[in-house]
């Protein structure tokens, strides 16, 4: 873990501010190699992704530290009437519990400062996407537990999309 942050980035969004620290910044060719789960395996071997970016990162959310991991990849387009069918069909997968996800980069051992050394449960889980692209959300709070899908940091997540 380095002593500073790699980069910092402010997000103006929705009447928020946030302070955006980033920790570990990991760009890898193809997402199967970082990811789990036989259906989540499968579907990524069928469907290659274009490449997938992982940023481990903190911020501030009412005034309380949280810690996030994102993964952001896209797919190649589908047929010409349904453009945009792999990333769906990703996003509908993913969100199934028990179906696997990118690993997070607390799983490959990057860490944030007075952070868990893995992703705690519960977690604010999200993914949000646009066009092919799509990025997936774990969040939670640094000190003290995270409600399952704390709607603050979801927020949080719908904010900082596309500025971030």
């Amino acid at each position: 873990m380095p002593a500073t942050p790699l980069k910092t980035a402010t997000v103006d969004a929705s009447g928020r501010h946030y302070v955006l620290k980033v920790w570990a910044d990991v760009q890898d060719d193809t997402c199967t190699g970082h990811a789990y789960g036989a259906p989540m395996i499968a579907f990524l071997a069928e469907h290659p992704c274009n490449g997938l970016d992982r940023r481990l990162v903190t911020t501030t959310v009412n005034g309380q530290d949280v810690g996030f991991d994102i993964a952001s990849t896209s797919f190649a387009p589908g047929p010409q009437n349904s453009p945009y069918v792999n990333t769906a069909a990703f996003r509908t997968l993913v969100r199934k519990d028990g179906t696997g996800n990118f690993n997070d980069l607390l799983r490959e051992g990057w860490r944030v400062p007075g952070g868990p050394t893995s992703v705690p449960s519960p977690d604010a889980f999200v993914d949000v996407g646009q066009d092919n692209g799509v990025s997936v959300y774990d969040i939670w709070y640094l000190s003290g537990p995270t409600p399952a899908n704390d709607p603050e940091l979801l927020r949080m997540a719908q904010d900082v999309y596309l500025q971030f």
